[in-house]
């Protein structure tokens, strides 16, 4: 049809108006003018939103014309595509394509933290259930009575309440704590040669400051096995946690540090 229009023409310009596919695809056209493409769009209402207008030159051409760019441009204000055609109507050069509107999927949150890594609060603002205190217990806190607080929200607001509510669990933690902390020194392993002794030791005793520097020197401490562990604890931003790779010397063969607050900051 856009071929008969145009030898009919006799050498004139034609506009028409083109409907496309899903595609981008023309699957139908209607003449809508001959002469410059400037008196179609005088025409109230010629080509409706999702719909492309066309023309072609007279001389065949593809090229768009200046005048043809700022026919473009208010073209797409109005949602309407524009394209030039040959005269053989073989040939499209589309100046500007159709705008469509953007499809929009509804975001799951459940997926978004697993891609992104989110974890504590963060995670717990979205409904997940997760605490490595409950789901991993470490050190005590598997003789605390606490709830994992969560919430659906997803948002800053939702957040927000649970790191407040979370406020309130952590004073019966250490309430529960106080109540059964056991007799006797606060270090694990006090008198083993893996751990750092006390400063009062190191300053007024020979064998603590012997044992000092025996577990910070290089060419001291103990030797590890040809292993890698990776060990991560709950804080107040997430999953704090730690890669060591070892290759049986007194130094890692490889350390990483997973911080939360890195991982979230890229979140947003």
């Amino acid at each position: 049809m856009i071929r008969r229009e145009i030898a009919a023409a006799a050498g004139n310009e034609v506009s028409f108006v083109a409907t496309l596919d899903a595609e981008g695809v023309v699957i139908a056209a209607r003449a809508v003018a001959r002469g410059t493409v400037e008196a179609v769009l005088a025409l109230p209402g010629v080509a409706q939103r999702g719909e492309m207008l066309l023309h072609n030159h007279p001389s065949g051409h593809l090229e768009p014309s200046q005048a043809d760019l700022s026919i473009a441009v208010r073209a797409h204000d109005d949602g309407v595509g524009f394209g030039i055609v040959d005269n053989a109507a073989t040939r499209l050069y589309v100046v500007v394509e159709v705008p469509r509107d953007a499809v929009r999927t509804p975001i799951d949150p459940f997926a978004v933290i697993e891609l992104l890594g989110a974890t504590g609060p963060i995670a717990r603002a979205s409904g997940v259930v997760r605490d490595l205190r409950k789901d991993e217990p470490y050190l005590a806190y598997n003789d605390f009575d606490f709830k994992v607080v969560c919430s659906q929200g997803g948002d800053c607001y939702a957040r927000y309440l649970v790191r407040m509510e979370e406020m309130l669990e952590s004073i019966k933690i250490i309430e529960q704590a106080l109540e059964n902390i056991p007799a006797g020194p606060i270090n694990v392993a006090v008198d083993s040669d893996v751990v750092l002794p006390a400063k009062p030791a190191v300053y007024r005793s020979i064998e603590g400051l012997i044992q000092h520097f025996e577990v910070i020197m290089p060419n001291r401490g103990y030797p590890v096995p040809m292993d890698e562990v990776y060990g991560a604890t709950e804080t107040a931003n997430g999953e704090l946690g730690f890669y060591i790779v070892g290759d049986g010397s007194l130094r890692a063969y490889r350390a990483r540090t997973r911080p939360p607050s890195y991982i979230h900051f890229a979140m947003f």
